[in-house]
């Protein structure tokens, strides 16, 4: 290591070589480090839920614009009795409130779908060509073993929406549709039932 002298000259002295990191910035390091991984870690795990919550979100506000349409076309047409389908959104049908409940043509009294494939032929027609994938199960013992985008239950006068895309699993997140107000609402965490 040069030195310069007082008198400006150049003072030619020992060269330290430096072998490498001390201690003490070792442990500066793995502790930043360690504030980082703590910080930062759970953030980037849940990214994946953050990104179905805005999925789900998403489909949530197209299927209540669906029924939305389909309740500003049923005011048009008269307000029709229950279980007519209207024209434009055709096989779906009208509740007593003039809302979609589904496709099923039996005598209906206002208060919901009653099939699963009633809920999926109501995820399909409010959605249209752009709707994900949708199956209809008749219970909820096998919701959990379905693969597709999305699996449709009926539940008493309501839809419900699973996410299953990723496959198996004893939790998920679902879209619940009222027929008889033609809302959504979103749940995750939903236990299902063992499957058997």
């Amino acid at each position: 290591m040069r030195h310069l002298s007082s008198a400006g000259g150049i003072r030619v002295g020992s060269i330290h070589a430096s072998a490498g990191f001390s201690l003490l910035e070792l442990l500066v390091v793995v502790t930043l480090l360690g504030v980082l991984i703590v910080t930062a870690l759970p953030r980037f795990l849940d990214r994946e839920t953050g990104s179905d919550t805005a999925y789900l979100e998403r489909i949530a506000g197209d299927l209540e614009a669906g029924a939305a349409l389909f309740h500003a076309q049923w005011i048009a047409a008269g307000r029709p009795a229950p279980s007519v389908a209207l024209p434009e959104f055709a096989p779906l049908r009208a509740s007593a409130a003039g809302y979609p409940y589904g496709v099923d043509e039996q005598a209906y009294t206002g208060q919901g779908p009653t099939t699963g494939e009633d809920c999926a032929a109501l995820f399909r027609g409010l959605l249209g060509a752009a709707a994900p994938t949708v199956v209809a199960v008749p219970s909820g013992k096998e919701v959990g073993a379905q693969t597709a985008e999305f699996t449709a239950l009926v539940a008493g006068s309501e839809c419900h929406f699973f996410l299953t895309r990723d496959g198996a699993s004893s939790e998920l997140s679902m879209l619940r549709y009222y027929a008889d107000r033609g809302r959504t609402a979103l749940k995750h965490h939903v236990a299902l039932p063992p499957a058997g």
